[in-house]
């Protein structure tokens, strides 16, 4: 999944930028199938879709008149929502709610629980997320039980839970969110290999993320 995903935006994010350079109707069709298959991929890359549209209505280097500029982020957004139709109707149709899963309790509670990095990230966040959800008490099992098989009631009660452990806690979550960034694009693999796989990891990676920086 992570490979794909990261192949599917990279590439969106390049035809992007193509389409803010020459604002060809075929490439926007392209970048907004991209941009769908990414985001069906991993639903997480959705909020960048609405800044990619917003982004391609802005006056560009090309000098390109509005009227074009709305025109190609209107093929790019309209694209992007046809694609991700067939998904949404379905959806719709088990769970009984619009979205594009329902997994995301789950990771607002697991990612904000006091327990998120009891393995993680020297150890699989998988790992983590089973002993979370395994701290689970018998009242919140019984609530759960209680919603039976409804997907989005179940993932409604994991996000609120979330949501309280971030309420509760606001420099505790900003903490762990900047734990998670290093984790995520530090120098070192998450999670971890041995030596070895530290030195090629670090030889790779490292390089790569200061020409990122240097760039952005």
């Amino acid at each position: 999944e992570g490979g794909l995903f990261t192949f599917l935006s990279t590439l969106a994010l390049w035809l992007l930028l193509v389409v803010a350079v020459q604002r060809r109707v075929a490439l926007a069709l392209a970048a907004g199938l991209a941009l769908a298959a990414a985001i069906l991929t991993r639903a997480t890359l959705a909020p960048f879709a609405g800044f990619a549209v917003f982004w391609l209505c802005l006056p560009d280097a090309s000098g390109h008149p509005l009227r074009r500029r709305l025109g190609s982020a209107a093929v790019v957004a309209c694209t992007t929502a046809l694609a991700l139709a067939p998904w949404l109707v379905r959806a719709h149709g088990l769970p009984g709610a619009w979205g594009l899963g329902t997994e995301t309790g789950v990771s607002v509670f697991v990612g904000n629980h006091p327990m998120t990095f009891s393995v993680y990230p020297e150890g699989s966040i998988d790992r983590s997320r089973s002993q979370v959800l395994g701290s689970l008490t018998s009242t919140d099992r019984a609530e759960l039980d209680a919603l039976g098989k409804n997907e989005v009631a179940r993932s409604d009660w994991f996000r609120d839970r979330g949501v309280q452990a971030i309420t509760a806690e606001p420099g505790t979550y900003a903490g762990n969110g900047l734990r998670k960034l290093w984790a995520a694009f530090g120098p070192l693999p998450s999670p971890r290999h041995g030596r070895l796989r530290y030195l090629a990891y670090a030889a790779g990676w490292v390089p790569l993320l200061l020409l990122g920086t240097a760039g952005l």
